[in-house]
This record gives structure tokens, sequence and C-alpha cells, in this order.
């Protein structure tokens, strides 16, 4: 369970909306931690898929991919948003640290492994810098 997950289910509609409009009066702990992630989210649109890129990083977590094109509030706070596969940093000692969550396999870099989900995902190849 990640900060999304744990920090989406316990906010109301009023704290949703006012994540959305970027207004952090009163909120809880969690809902502040929410809001710094949204706050580095920067969303990206490749096929009708929603990537969504962690800077810093949200836990191990680099990138997250929804079905749909919406933006990054729409993808980290609603309920409905459906996350087909993510990237994220493992601990594996041949040097390929990072793991796509759709074909399961191990890359040398975030970027290498989003390539790989987007093309298992769309059939289409996906230039990332």
């Amino acid at each position: 369970m990640d900060v999304r997950d744990a920090g989406v289910r316990g906010l109301s509609a009023v704290d949703r909306r006012r994540l959305l409009e970027g207004r952090t009066d009163g909120l809880s702990p969690a809902g502040c931690r929410l809001a710094a992630t949204l706050a580095s989210a920067e969303a990206a649109w490749f096929h009708g898929l929603t990537v969504i890129r962690f800077t810093p990083m949200c836990g191990v977590v680099r990138y997250r991919v929804y079905e749909g094109e919406l933006s990054a509030g729409d993808a980290l706070l609603e309920p409905g948003a459906r996350r087909v596969g993510e990237v994220r940093s493992v601990y594996v000692l041949d040097g390929r640290p990072w793991v796509e969550t759709v074909g399961q396999s191990h890359h040398r870099s975030a970027q290498a492994a989003l390539r790989v989900m987007l093309r298992e995902l769309t059939g289409w190849d996906a230039r990332i810098s």
C-alpha cells in the first residue's frame, strides 16, 4: 500500500475538491502528503493512456499508467481511475533495478521499463527522455 492508496480512501469529497483546487488549508497529515505527491506528479498522455511521473519518487514508484486521458489530479485522487501498470524500483543483484508490472521484466533504467510497458499495453513505441 502506498501514500496514494492509503490517503485517498480516507478523503472526503470536500478534501478531494480542495486538493484538486490546490488548497491545503485544514487538511489532515495524510491529505498534506497527498498534496505534496500531487504537486510533484507530471502527467503525459500516450495512445489513450495517462502516464504519471513522480519526482521525487512516490515510495518506490517512478511511473504509474492509467486508462484514459486524465489529469494528474484525477488519476491520483479519483477512486474510479483504473491503474494498468507501474514502474517501480526493486533491490536486485544483477544491476537491473527497475521492474515494470505488466510483463514483470527488469530493466537498467526506469525509462527503458516504461518504454517496454507502453509497447506491451498499446503496441506503439514510445520516446521517453
